[in-house]
């Protein structure tokens, strides 16, 4: 091949299919068993391959294993060197994981959020037990003073004769 067409030499080469095939010395596969790799354990399901496979490709960033309230997902994050190893002493010094001081933690951010969450449930019943508890006599003034805000209703004739 004519180093001007070389790719590896010249960023705008354009060669043919057969220069690259003459550059790469590559030979046609005539055996489809020399495809054939043996990088996963046979005894692993095939749904954690194709998982892998997913996440290897860049597809898929996190995988779920089970169903129902005992789904288990996959979540990686990337963090700082200096985190990493602090986090580790605070797990060292609480006898748990690092992934076991993750899940709680995160558990009661979530728990915790979930409660005081405007219009949750247990923001309104928060709301309607607290204080002020108003009496009888409260909401009948409350009453008559919506009652004596109302303004007449007013209307046109719209198609007068």
């Amino acid at each position: 091949m004519d180093r001007s067409n070389d790719p590896r030499h010249d960023f705008y080469a354009n060669p043919t299919v057969d220069e690259l095939i003459a550059q790469q010395r590559k030979e046609p596969i005539r055996d489809p068993r020399t495809l054939l790799g043996d990088f996963w354990p046979e005894d692993e399901p095939i749904e954690e391959f194709l998982a892998a496979l997913l996440q290897w490709r860049g597809h898929k960033k996190s995988g779920t294993i089970g169903r129902g309230a005992n789904a288990m997902a996959h979540l990686i994050i990337e963090v700082t060197d200096d985190l990493a190893r602090s986090l580790e002493g605070i797990a060292a010094a609480q006898h748990k994981s690092i992934q076991d001081l993750a899940i709680e933690r995160l558990s009661s951010l979530v728990e915790a959020g979930s409660e005081h969450r405007a219009g949750s449930p247990a923001a309104v019943l928060r709301a309607m037990q607290s204080p002020p508890h108003p009496s009888a006599s409260d909401v009948d003034e409350l009453d008559e003073a919506i009652a004596g805000g109302r303004l007449p209703i007013r209307t046109r004739d719209l198609f007068p004769d």
